[in-house]
Parts: C-alpha cells; sequence; structure tokens
C-alpha cells in the first residue's frame, strides 16, 4: 500500500462533521506535543500547519538537532557516570544514593527513546501521515454523519492530554531543581563550584531545561503516535464486528468492505510493530520493572518526604506498565474475535466463495515483541504476578 498524505486531517480539528476517530482533543495535544520545543529544533519531525501533516524538518535544522541530540546524550552519560561514582561511595548518605540511583533508568529511559527516534524518524513521518489519511478516508465513507464517539477514543483524548500535561510538568519540575539543588552531584555546575553562585543555578537550570526538553520532544514523538495508532486500530477493529455503533448499515452488509479495512490495519500493525516493539516497548518493560523494585525497596530504607514520593512513583510506574501493555493487550483479544465471527457468519455477498478461501490466511492483528513473543491478556498476568512476588521477595530479603 502507498504512503499517502493524511489529506483533509486538518479539518478533522474545525469543520468535519464527525470527529470521530482523531477526536479534536487527539489532534490538539498530538499537535502541541509534536511541534514541543521547536525554538530550540528538540524534534526532527513537525506538524506542518500549511500542508496539514507531519514532515521531517530542513536539511540545516536536522543537522542542529543532531547537535542538540548529542549534546543530550552527553549529558545522560555524565549523569551515569556521576551516579556510579557517588553509589560506590562509601562516605555518602544513603538519600543521596538513592538519589543518583534513580536517576539512572530516568536517563537510560532518555538514551532508548532518543535511539528510537534517530532510527525512525522518516518511518514515523509516513506512519503518523498514514494513519491521519486512513481515519479521514473511513471517516468520510463509512462512519454516520451523527454519532458519539466510542470510549476507547474518549481515553485516548485522555491520555494525551495527560500524557503532555505530565511532561511538561515533568520538564518545569527539573528546571526548577536544577536551580535550587546546582551543588548536586548530577549537575554540571558541582564540577567547578562547591557553593554554586546565581550564575552556576542559572547555568545548571539552562542545561537541564536543554536536555530535558530533547527528551521530551522525544517522548511526544513517540507516545503521541503510539497512543494516537492504536485508538485508531482498535476503533476500526470494533467495527468490523457485528456490534458496531459508528458505521452506515451500507458497511455493515458488506463483506469485502470489511475485509479490506483488515488488511489495511494489518499494514499498519506491521509498521506499528517494526517502530514501538523492536526497541521501545521491550526496553520500558525492562525499566519499568526495574524502577517498581527500587522504588519500593528506596521507599522502605528513607525516611521522610522523599520515602513517600519515592513509594509514590513506584505505585504510579506499576499502574501505568499494567494499563499500558493491558491496552496493547486487546489487539489480539478483540482481533480475534472479529476473526472468528468472520468465518462463522453466513451472511456474506456473491463472493462468499472467494471470501472463505481469503479468510484462511488472516491471523489475529497483534503487539509483537521483537518476533519472540506477542502481548496478550496472559502475558499481561503474568508481568502483574512477577512484579508483586518478586518485589515482595527481594523486599523481604533486604529488611
Amino acid at each position: 500500500m502507498r504512503i499517502l498524505n493524511p489529506g483533509n486531517f486538518g479539518k478533522l480539528q474545525g469543520s468535519s462533521p464527525t470527529n470521530i476517530l482523531i477526536t479534536r482533543k487527539i489532534s490538539k495535544y498530538f499537535i502541541l506535543g509534536y511541534n514541543f520545543g521547536s525554538w530550540i529544533v528538540a524534534s526532527p519531525i513537525v506538524w506542518d500547519k500549511s500542508t496539514n501533516k507531519s514532515q521531517l524538518v530542513s536539511s540545516w535544522k536536522l543537522r542542529l538537532w543532531t547537535v542538540n541530540i548529542s549534546m543530550a546524550v552527553l549529558y545522560a552519560i555524565f549523569v551515569e557516570a556521576r551516579a556510579l561514582t557517588i553509589c560506590m561511595d562509601s562516605s555518602k548518605s544513603t538519600s543521596e544514593k538513592m538519589y543518583m540511583m534513580f536517576l539512572i533508568p530516568y536517563f537510560v529511559a532518555s538514551l532508548i527513546v532518543h535511539l528510537v527516534v534517530w532510527q525512525n524518524k522518516e518511518r514515523m513521518v509516513a506512519f503518523n501521515n498514514e494513519c491521519f489519511r486512513f481515519a479521514s478516508k473511513f471517516e468520510k465513507q463509512y462512519i454516520r454523519e451523527y454519532t458519539k464517539q466510542p470510549w476507547i477514543l474518549k481515553f485516548i483524548g485522555f491520555a494525551v492530554q495527560l500524557t503532555y500535561i505530565s511532561i511538561i510538568e515533568t520538564v518545569a519540575l527539573m528546571t526548577a531543581n536544577a536551580f535550587i539543588r546546582a551543588d548536586s552531584p548530577d549537575m554540571p555546575s558541582s564540577l567547578w563550584s562547591s557553593s554554586p553562585t546565581i550564575f552556576d543555578r542559572v547555568i545548571s537550570a539552562a542545561i537541564m531545561c536543554h536536555t530535558i526538553s530533547m527528551f521530551a520532544s522525544s517522548c511526544f514523538l513517540i507516545l503521541m503516535s503510539l497512543f494516537t495508532s492504536s485508538g485508531l486500530i482498535l476503533a476500526v477493529n470494533a467495527e468490523l464486528s457485528s456490534k458496531a455503533i459508528l458505521t452506515t448499515p451500507d458497511f455493515k452488509r458488506s463483506g469485502l468492505r470489511k475485509l479490506r479495512m483488515w488488511r489495511i490495519l494489518q499494514i499498519i500493525i506491521k509498521v506499528f510493530n517494526e517502530i514501538f516493539c523492536f526497541v521501545f516497548l521491550p526496553c520500558y518493560k525492562f525499566l519499568g520493572s526495574c524502577l517498581v523494585v527500587f522504588c519500593g525497596y528506596a521507599g522502605l530504607k528513607m525516611e521522610g518526604i522523599h520515602a513517600h514520593v519515592l513509594m509514590l512513583v513506584g505505585s504510579y510506574v506499576f499502574v501505568l506498565l499494567l494499563l499500558t501493555f493491558s491496552f496493547l493487550a486487546e489487539f489480539h483479544f478483540q482481533s480475534t474475535a472479529v476473526l472468528k465471527e468472520f468465518k462463522d457468519r453466513l451472511e456474506w455477498d456473491l463472493n462468499r466463495h472467494w471470501v472463505l478461501r481469503h479468510l484462511r490466511a488472516l491471523v489475529p492483528l497483534r503487539a509483537d515483541m521483537r518476533s519472540k513473543y506477542f502481548i496478550d491478556r496472559g502475558m499481561v498476568l503474568t508481568l502483574a504476578h512477577i512484579l508483586v512476588t518478586n518485589t515482595a521477595s527481594f523486599l523481604l530479603v533486604n529488611t
């Protein structure tokens, strides 16, 4: 299938009569996320308002982005090295060691998202534009003019809004922390001054703001695409069943149309797996699991507000892990049910014999983790069991 421009996606923000598959809230925060940090060229991809599609920045901005991301990677390596030094220093307090240990997975995550964006920037542009084009075409041809938005797209709208607000708040808090704690070992000002001046604090805050803005921009590129495409896949997949609530009766009666939509979803999920499931999701699962164990351990070892904050962060990461993978597990569960319904139904049109032969070649949609295993509900339950039992065992042994 050719990769096309999204066409009339820009109209989805105001003049479209439907706004179902790409809601106003999703489009608003998608564009805000993609254009975040454009003043410092924090992203290689921007949303072009004149053409209403995502595209790569110009060649000189792409070179400037390469310089910016190199600086962010160097700072992340600097923090990792300082954290390892502090953790091996017996003269440091437990709270200092715990704080530096917390920064290790944080900045490792920044390196991973930078790597994912670096490897897939051209592919992400084509993938986003094709998803938007498909959503716009599907709405115009098959969705009734006045209908309610399905709950899954309302959830996606809330998720992208919460993601945008959370990342912006993280950038602000990390910048303020760099100004207040300029003498901390993870700050560059600690290299030349043990008692930082106002100028040193401003320099530390500026470096941290630049680094975290690069990290935030890469997160926006990945998470906004991940949430938007996931919601689109699940919403269209739901419409292929007999319980469809958005599409016209004409579409519901046509088996060939549904098969064409299924083939498009298969292509979309294939590119989805190549972008998100090869590096990002496996590393996200590993680092998230490490953070859950570490935050539980640190919360018991430390005292005061720091212990409560780390326990809260651990609980948040635990819930976020389970919600993310539960959401992706619905790809396999819902598509399996739709395929079974395809094969069991008898009300196909005149091409019934050809359709039944074609159905044998169809497989369920699924998020493949590096082509080794796929995400289903059983995998999510196994992950929850491992996190709970292993974290409890680790805490019992070390307390």
